[in-house]
């Protein structure tokens, strides 16, 4: 017969965020097996109420005159946080008395239908950035101390707002200053240039300027995206690192938003500990950012994406409107700003998709694609449409890169350079079509982390392969 033992169900954690601060595990459970052979009672069978009648329960004394014993074990890393001391078991229960037996009509989903058992400790200090691993045991009373209970759980406390803030705003303010200095370098320094076809294009390529424009705003935005991606790879991570790195889905164009399921957004911190879960990386990290559903994470993105995209157009259309009074005002005709319009409109598109959010949008797409069972058609459609319109004007743009003949009219040619000159630009003539390098690179990344979800190792491996 199944040996007598407590099967567990649920367990549920309550961390405070103030001093003492302190942990409190409950385990929900129940009873089943029996410690000796014997006919095993029917559920209606009167011995189950009677106290006297032990078989198919947890005693409060076994048969070797021991009492059962409740120990527990918390570390982080190879610290020893707390080694409880061992207390009986019996005052510890909760919902249910000594001799315990089986709850038979309880409902296993619903916990406080349930016996159960609580630990708790004052830790004396908050455990950021850290993991307590706790192990959690049950020992009989009787004859060979068999254990009863074994129950192990990562616990991962709040990071608490002043460190979840750091990390959300500390890269974004490294990222606007980057952007900052990118731009007066690229108009104020001796090699830069006030008119904004000149630098926005790197037109003329200065060795000395593009030593203080590279790398860039988009280069210091795909660190952070990537950094922000680790955290969706399907692997079993410190618990902490994935709340962590959620703090700057802005970078992936990723919030606390439902477009797709309309819910009310998923709760990640509860009573002071991080709750979530996920067959896929990417899982964890929606509900860690507050999503309802993994079928928001694709519009998401695509939504705020087209809003920025809307958002560049409208400036630029505003920037050459502002261009015109003046040239209109002041009778001036320098320069005929239609034949610049459409390439620096459209450059400031491809500089868009393919310097800044190529990543999350090939990474986000694909996903989509894994997930395309769960997932309502028109989502799944538009994704394969954002996918196949990236890869068609990549190959696109490569290819006219490749074909180009003179070399030299890729760079000195100003509608061209206005427009594909934000993939190749920071190039010398010969070495213009490595332009294809970074995005192959980049694409396979976003493979790994997208289209590869099933498998960690397997996103691993690709990962490794790019490097």
């Amino acid at each position: 017969p199944l040996q007598l033992q407590w099967i567990p169900l649920a367990l549920d954690a309550k961390f405070e965020r103030t001093s003492p601060y302190r942990l409190n595990v409950t385990i929900y459970g129940n009873v089943s097996g029996q410690q000796v052979e014997g006919r095993y009672p029917p559920p209606d069978d009167p011995s189950w109420t009677n106290e006297k009648d032990t078989l198919g329960k947890i005693q409060n004394i076994g048969s070797s005159g021991n009492y059962s014993t409740l120990l527990a074990d918390f570390k982080t890393l190879q610290y020893n946080a707390y080694n409880a001391k061992a207390t009986q078991f019996c005052p510890a229960v909760i919902n249910g008395t000594c001799p315990l037996g089986p709850y038979f009509h309880a409902n296993d989903t619903d916990p406080s239908t349930l016996p159960a058992f609580s630990i708790s400790h004052d830790f004396g200090s908050a455990y950021m950035f850290a993991s307590l691993a706790s192990t959690i045991r049950v020992i009989s009373g009787d004859t060979g101390a068999p254990d009863l209970a074994c129950v192990s759980a990562n616990i991962t406390p709040d990071l608490g707002p002043t460190i979840t803030g750091l990390i959300t705003w500390l890269p974004a303010t490294i990222l606007i200053v980057k952007g900052l200095a990118t731009l007066a370098a690229a108009i104020w320094s001796p090699w830069g240039s006030s008119d904004i076809f000149r630098w926005s294009s790197n037109y003329g390529r200065d060795e000395d300027q593009l030593r203080l424009v590279t790398p860039g705003f988009g280069d210091c935005l795909q660190y952070i995206q990537f950094v922000t991606l680790t955290g969706a790879l399907s692997l079993q991570y410190p618990g902490f690192y994935q709340p962590a790195v959620s703090q700057t889905s802005w970078s992936l164009l990723l919030f606390n938003e439902s477009y797709v399921s309309h819910g009310n957004g998923t709760q990640s911190l509860v009573d002071g500990v991080y709750k979530y879960n996920g067959t896929y990386g990417m899982t964890a990290m929606s509900q860690l950012i507050g999503m309802t559903s993994i079928i928001d994470i694709w519009a998401c993105m695509a939504i705020w994406l087209l809003v920025i995209a809307g958002v560049v157009v409208l400036l630029c259309q505003l920037g050459f409107l502002t261009r015109w009074i003046y040239r209109t005002a002041t009778h001036t005709t320098e320069e005929d700003l239609r034949q610049k319009n459409l390439p620096f409109t459209l450059g400031n598109m491809i500089r868009l998709l393919f310097n800044y959010f190529i990543l999350p949008i090939v990474a986000l797409s694909l996903f989509q694609l894994v997930i395309s069972p769960r997932s309502p058609t028109s989502v799944v459609v538009c994704a394969v449409l954002l996918l196949l319109t990236m890869i068609l004007s990549a190959a696109w743009i490569l290819r006219t890169i490749f074909t180009t003949k003179p070399r030299t009219y890729l760079f000195d040619d100003m509608p061209t350079v206005l427009l594909y000159g934000p993939l190749y630009n920071t190039y010398s003539d010969s070495a213009a079509p490595f332009a294809l390098v970074p995005v192959f690179i980049t694409f396979m990344r976003a493979v790994a982390l997208g289209a590869v979800q099933p498998s960690g190792i397997g996103q691993i491996i690709v990962l490794a392969i790019c490097e």
